[in-house]
């Protein structure tokens, strides 16, 4: 006779993504900058923006042209923020 198969909760994976690490999240069709992970959460921020949650599994590493992309959003934010 065998042992009866007893299934456990699987916890909540951790979060893949690593702090400054620039992501994209489908959720809000954005690239964003990781400013920090909890669990499976990370938090992303734009420039200029208010972080926001995110389910870690589902970001994904920025391609080059994101990477650009937030680039150059950070470096027309920092331009406007001066020329007040």
């Amino acid at each position: 006779m065998t042992a009866p198969l007893i299934r456990r909760p699987v916890p909540p994976a951790a979060c893949r993504v690593r702090i400054d690490d620039v992501v994209y999240d489908p959720n809000r069709d954005m690239v964003a900058r990781v400013v920090d992970t909890r669990g499976s959460f990370a938090h992303l921020a734009r420039p200029g923006g208010t972080p926001w949650p995110a389910l870690g599994e589902r970001l994904r590493i920025a391609t080059a042209a994101e990477r650009r992309q937030l680039a150059a959003l950070d470096r027309h934010h920092r331009q406007a923020t001066r020329a007040r």
